[in-house]
């Protein structure tokens, strides 16, 4: 009876769950449901009639291993169709005969014992069906496994939804336009898709050294970062490896249903229970140059995929920040590059802050007692710590420091390179001799025009605006003109939403700082699948702070205080 009730079972998770489990492998269920289909009818008209003459003990025991040999070869068919077909015929031969086999077994087992026929009869249909009916068992723990493989896709820039990725990009890259020889991460690689949330996965970043025979080579430099380009590079062998990726498919609508969501894509139309949005940023362009956007005015995201400057060439960079700062060493290091114009609204090209105890903000405790404070005060804390997340890194400012030190010592730097801090771009126009941008000093009422051939602009990047997203979140709880996220990142609504909408790397304001970091990717995406979950799959457990809070002190050291 407990047999055939875990095969019962089995059958009812495999065949309710097919079209989930197809479509992590990238395969079609109709091949499970056809081949069951073709391979039980078969036998049912061909061997059942046959099972009675069988010493039955044993073929009980075979057909028993040959189902858990199908469902084992299911659990490790990677997307392969063949094996699908072959592990479907195996579960088709098994479970297909079993019942047969059992209900003769049964029969004889009352017969010999002097029980009646028709009870034993009645009591193994009723085995059957009770484990028919052990449906939600199987649902939770094949959705917990099709989570658990989803978890490890990242980062914040796509539309997603319930179980899969949808990218409109046709494969993943990470900024390419800005993959510079000397471009570096500025965050420790640990911080990757999983090791924070999950340090023994096989999709972390030192795993990825590992299977590329570099782990070694890796530990040995003296420097506990990585660049961008291999950083991208282990990005991408990680999508690589999930099937449910789905990349050249644009989300272009998300609505609710009575129950869940409906997306719709460029290719296809999905139902989920929850969505994730996290379609990434675009380009900010100053309003005096989109009318100019082109070959020699663009956006530093496009930086290395428009012309190779000529000698002699005029540039002006705008915007002091990270990326700014990586175009103009790039510059520097160009042979007979013209003048270098750099300015920036900043008072100063300030660094980011990168120390240790600054560091304490990008954790899961800070995260917390963050999302736990006034949206006034979360305002203002994002406003203070803008640097730790948005300036140059301290080893980039030294080398462009160090390098047009020793240019001013073999010549007049400002034929070189002029930097000009707390000055704004307000106008730009073309010229028979070039682009005049008219500049404007934040300190004085000066408002020089530079003459250039060339705009580069570093002026940030921005969240993408979406109709469809601004249609979903018109329902959002709204606290200070945004919408209430919370520490889940799931939004609040007002009326009962069909499911849950999670936010990625779109709310500074509200969660912090972090949200939008990729110190607290692996967190973040722990978090949002526990809500999905409905339980601590991953263990929110964080490090005890270093930085202490007068709210978090122990009952004792406080009344000692007192």
């Amino acid at each position: 009876m407990v047999m055939l009730a875990i095969g019962a079972c089995t059958f009812a998770g495999l065949s309710t769950f097919q079209s989930i489990y197809a479509e992590t492998r990238g395969l079609s269920p109709n091949v499970f449901f056809l081949t069951f289909t073709v391979t039980t009818v078969t036998l049912r008209f061909s061997v059942a009639g046959m099972i009675g003459k069988l010493p039955l003990g044993r073929l009980a025991l075979t057909l028993f291993v040959t189902t858990l040999i199908g469902i084992g070869l299911l659990v490790l068919n990677p997307g392969s169709e063949l094996l699908y077909v072959v592990a479907t015929v195996l579960f088709a031969i098994g479970y297909g005969l079993t019942y047969s086999t059992l209900n003769a077994m049964v029969v004889n087992l009352a017969g010999e014992r002097g029980l009646s026929i028709s009870t034993a009869s009645q009591v193994f249909t009723l085995a059957y069906f009770r484990g028919f009916v052990r449906i939600p068992v199987s649902r939770w723990h094949i959705n917990c496994c099709l989570w658990h493989r989803r978890c490890h896709a990242r980062d914040g820039g796509s539309g997603r939804s319930q179980h899969r990725n949808r990218q409109k990009e046709s494969g993943f890259d990470w900024h390419p336009g800005l993959l510079l020889p000397n471009s570096r991460l500025q965050v420790s690689p640990l911080k990757d898709c999983v090791t924070l949330a999950d340090p023994t996965s096989p999709f972390s970043f030192l795993n990825y050294l590992a299977v590329h025979g570099r782990l070694y080579s890796f530990v040995n430099r003296c420097d506990a970062t990585t660049s961008r380009r291999e950083f991208t590079q282990y990005f991408q062998w990680v999508a690589h490896q999930l099937p449910q990726l789905r990349f050249g498919e644009e989300v272009t609508d998300v609505t609710r249903l009575d129950e869940g969501y409906r997306v719709t894509t460029t290719r296809d139309h999905y139902h989920a229970r929850s969505v994730a949005i996290g379609v990434g940023v675009v380009a900010t362009i100053p309003e005096c140059a989109k009318p100019w956007l082109g070959e020699k005015v663009y956006h530093v995201a496009s930086y290395l995929d428009r012309p190779q400057i000529d000698i002699g060439e005029r540039v002006l960079v705008v915007g002091g920040g990270q990326s700014g700062a990586e175009v103009v060493e790039h510059l520097l290091g160009s042979p007979g590059i013209g003048k270098i114009t750099w300015v920036t609204s900043r008072g100063n090209l300030f660094t980011r802050d990168d120390s240790s105890f600054i560091n304490v903000s990008y954790t899961p405790s800070y995260s917390q007692r963050f999302h736990s404070l006034p949206l006034k005060k979360r305002r203002t804390i994002v406003d203070d710590e803008k640097l730790t997340s948005d300036g140059i890194s301290a080893e980039l400012s030294n080398r462009i420091y160090e390098t047009i030190y020793h240019r001013s010592a073999t010549g007049n730097i400002d034929d070189v390179i002029q930097l000009l801090p707390a000055v704004v771009m307000k106008e730009l126009s073309p010229h028979a001799d070039g682009w005049h941008a008219l500049l404007a000093s934040h300190g004085t009422c000066q408002r020089p025009t530079v003459v250039a051939d060339r705009v580069v602009l570093a002026t940030g990047f921005e969240p993408r605006p979406l109709a469809f997203i601004d249609r979903l979140l018109a329902s959002a709880s709204m606290e200070g003109g945004l919408p209430v996220v919370k520490d889940d990142y799931s939004v609040q609504f007002e009326d009962n939403a069909p499911g849950q909408v999670y936010l990625q790397n779109r709310s500074p304001v509200q969660s912090g700082l972090q949200s939008v970091n990729l110190s607290l990717v692996a967190y973040r995406n722990g978090r949002i699948i526990n809500s999905l979950l409905r339980r601590e799959y991953y263990l929110n457990v964080p490090d005890r702070p270093i930085l202490g809070c007068l709210g978090l002190l122990p009952a004792q050291e406080t009344q000692n205080a007192r």
